[in-house]
């Protein structure tokens, strides 16, 4: 009868788990992107690290 059901849940053990951890990704990415946008998160082109040398 829940047949219907089971084939909508996941087959992958780890689905959750890699739900979850994408969904933190995308919600950064946003995030940063906002920053962005109003002006508050200005990044280099290139890192100060690579400006002078620096390992990266």
């Amino acid at each position: 009868m829940l047949g219907w059901f089971r084939r909508l849940l996941p087959r992958e053990d780890r689905f959750f788990d890699l739900f979850e951890r994408y969904s933190r990704t995308v919600v950064g990415g946003a995030e940063a992107l906002e920053q962005l946008l109003q002006g508050e998160g200005h990044r280099p082109l290139v890192p100060e690290d690579r400006r002078s040398g620096g390992p990266v």
